[in-house]
């Protein structure tokens, strides 16, 4: 029985010792995250996005600790604008100096950056302890849409960059039609495959939402297909540089037909050549 009753004595102090220890652990432990959190707490939670998935309560109690340590927006750089004044940025980041570093939203904040006309893309970053750093990406100006008796500026993705200044690109090709704007991009990724062909366009006119009609600063004007523009564009660059087409005198160039181009004169050049009509040339394939 003595035996039994010191066993138990035993295992008692033995119990006690082991939770002593587990309770020790935890306390170190406790102290060691709560650390962890203080000093890297705050970069974990923005970088891994916790902070938007965080309760109300728990996103102002953070905020509000982080804000006492000093992590404050002390200084805003901005890089990349030369059309969108500092201001304008500045506007619609909703960011002021002294607000807490972790109480900007930076999703709304990009959402409304890339809303402000000139800017494409923007980039947004925290850098502890008291800096904010914006990177934005302007938009390329890419042609004049010329419609109601305006002109406005359309980049290279189509989108009209509003309120800007169309004065100021004197040297950028004319678009005209409803859906000029969406087919640039498209009509832009051709032109250039011959870039010093598409550096003498004027005026490219967009015909019943199919296909293009060219303009040339020598008044040349070019009918491209609705199917294979890219064969035909090709086509008109080889006759140039074999024979220097849109050097002679000619109005126009049909290239529509798939292999045969079909060449209008000028009033001087049929009444020289005694024609009545425009000639038709054939081209092989």
């Amino acid at each position: 029985m003595r035996r039994i009753t010191a066993l138990q004595h035993a295992a008692a102090r033995k119990r006690r010792k082991s939770k002593f220890t587990f309770g020790a652990l935890i306390r170190i432990g406790g102290m060691i995250i709560l650390g962890g959190s203080l000093i890297g707490g705050p970069i974990w939670i923005w970088r891994s996005g916790m902070l938007e998935v965080l309760s109300v309560k728990s996103q102002e109690a953070l905020i509000f600790t982080t804000a006492a340590l000093g992590m404050k927006i002390d200084t805003i750089g901005i890089e990349g604008n030369s059309h969108t004044d500092r201001e304008a940025i500045l506007a619609a980041l909703n960011a002021r100096r002294g607000a807490p570093l972790l109480g900007l939203n930076l999703k709304e904040s990009k959402t409304q950056l890339e809303q402000l006309p000139w800017i494409s893309k923007a980039t947004i970053e925290r850098r502890l302890p008291d800096r904010l750093y914006v990177a934005v990406t302007e938009r390329t100006p890419a042609a004049l849409w010329q419609h109601e008796g305006r002109f406005d500026l359309v980049d290279i993705d189509g989108v009209v960059i509003a309120n800007a200044d169309a004065t100021q690109y004197p040297s950028l090709p004319h678009v005209i039609g409803v859906d000029a704007p969406r087919h640039v991009q498209e009509l832009m990724s051709v032109l250039m495959r011959q870039p010093d062909l598409a550096a003498k366009i004027l005026v490219a006119t967009r015909l019943g939402g199919r296909r293009w009609d060219l303009r040339f600063d020598s008044g040349i004007d070019i009918h491209l297909p609705a199917q294979g523009v890219a064969e035909a564009w090709d086509r008109l660059a080889q006759m140039q540089e074999q024979n220097h087409i849109l050097d002679r005198d000619v109005m126009g160039i049909d290239l529509r037909l798939p292999g045969r181009v079909v060449i209008k004169l000028t009033p001087n050049s049929i009444q020289k050549l005694g024609l009545a009509g425009p000639v038709g040339k054939e081209k092989p394939q």
